[in-house]
């Protein structure tokens, strides 16, 4: 307690303070209300600004990649049984025995951490493409209106070949592919390969990567235009959601397995990347930098000075700039692929569906699925959803935002999404 006769040496000193302001207080009544009241409201603007971040963002981003359907709101208030229910229901799948995985044991995806297994990809039989064609075709056909629509938007130009488009093409079949990094790109290099060269003289290797861009370069500029403009042509754009090529590239590109093999070569490529590694988080034991320190880099830097695996399929393909006819989606070749692969007279062998099965012992070995078992249960969508949350949950909300306006042409013109509060991925159909 403030001793009492201190108080009262010391008040003669404030009574000529509070004279003073008493009279100003007088002479600008109005004045000081107003302050007053300006004050209050600049406050609370500044205490609200940082709830209001989600609506400031919904309102500039379209709508549609905002899937509003998924939202679920749980800032300042307990989730009741039932929505915890659903909100599970969105992000794990059932099991054969129906049990679901429980969000509070959340767990790293199996795909990040254990062995790896491979499942080929077969084309359908003839029954089964007949069953499957409605359905598929539908679903190019929906691509390509949604691609067109955006790309209304753009004003038109004459269409000219462009040899800075990662094009590679076989004439014989009257195929032209664009091919994106983490996104299928090293498989249809290997048909374009094989349906270009005699496979007698020579065979793919490390270098077929390179040999297919020059031998499409060097392809007459009448043949280049028919490739263009013909109707009987194939003209493909080999796509993924922007956020699995960012976990898809990361764990490839900055697993321990990889730079012991090949170097740390994204550090070359990328080399202020190195300032980043430890800056929030320490990167796990099969990793050399952190998802979120990694996509933090990209946040700050832009994709500018990003590797190539990470660049926008706007700059590697201009999808408004060529006349795409099949929108092909790495998410669902295995429903939907081989309804492409049939006009050229392929067959999936090279297609591979990579990183699917999540058992890891001997005894669980059985669980490998066969292309029917992926067709009929979806697993590798449910996987990549799994995967995106997992690693997206410690990445900070204002930092993805920055992602999504960096990758935005990528989600309009393909319809994917990803819900900011749910951290939910979508538009994989």
């Amino acid at each position: 307690m403030f001793p009492h006769g201190l108080a009262l040496k010391y008040l003669p000193l404030f009574r000529p303070i509070m004279r003073t302001v008493e009279c100003i207080y007088r002479k600008v009544k109005w004045r000081f209300g107003l302050a007053l009241l300006l004050t209050c409201l600049i406050v609370t603007k500044i205490f609200y600004a940082a709830r209001s971040d989600d609506q400031k963002f919904n309102a500039l981003v379209p709508y549609r990649l905002r899937d509003h359907k998924t939202i679920i709101s749980n800032r300042r208030k307990t989730l009741s049984a039932d929505s915890i229910e659903s909100l599970q229901n969105r992000f794990w799948h059932k099991k054969r025995n129906n049990s679901i995985h429980q969000l509070q044991s959340l767990t790293l995806p199996a795909y990040l951490t254990s062995s790896l297994y491979q499942v080929d990809l077969i084309m359908p039989n003839a029954s089964q493409r007949e069953g499957f064609q409605p359905e598929v075709s539908k679903t190019y056909n929906n691509r390509k209106e949604l691609l067109n629509k955006v790309c209304k938007k753009k004003t038109k130009v004459r269409l000219i070949w462009n040899d800075n488009i990662q094009l590679i093409a076989a004439p014989q079949q009257r195929l032209v592919v664009c091919f994106v990094q983490k996104a299928g790109s090293t498989s249809w290099h290997k048909l374009v390969f094989n349906l270009t060269r005699n496979q007698h003289e020579t065979s793919w290797g490390p270098k077929g990567h390179a040999e297919n861009r020059v031998f499409t370069r060097k392809l007459p500029n009448a043949m280049k235009e028919t490739l263009m403009l013909s109707p009987q042509a194939t003209r493909v754009i080999s796509i993924r959601h922007p956020f699995a090529r960012l976990v898809s590239g990361w764990n490839n590109k900055f697993g321990k397995k990889f730079v012991s093999r090949s170097g740390n070569v994204m550090f070359e490529t990328m080399p202020d990347l190195r300032n980043y590694v430890g800056l929030t988080s320490q990167p796990d034991e099969n990793h050399i930098i952190s998802f979120e320190d990694f996509v933090q880099y990209i946040a700050d830097k832009g994709l500018n000075e990003v590797d190539i695996h990470f660049k926008a399929i706007e700059e590697l393909c201009q999808p408004c700039d060529f006349p795409y006819d099949y929108v092909v989606k790495a998410e669902t070749t295995i429903n939907d692929l081989w309804w492409v692969l049939q006009r050229i007279n392929a067959t999936m062998e090279g297609f591979s569906s990579h990183q699917i099965v999540t058992k890891t012992k001997k005894d669980d070995r059985k669980m490998i699925p066969t292309t029917n078992d992926l067709l009929e249960t979806g697993w590798p969508i449910q996987q990549i959803k799994e995967s995106i949350y997992y690693l997206f949950r410690r990445v900070p909300r204002k930092t993805i935002r920055k992602l999504m306006s960096l990758y935005c042409k990528d989600f309009l013109n393909f319809g994917y999404t990803f819900n900011v509060d749910t951290l939910e991925a979508g538009g994989f159909e």
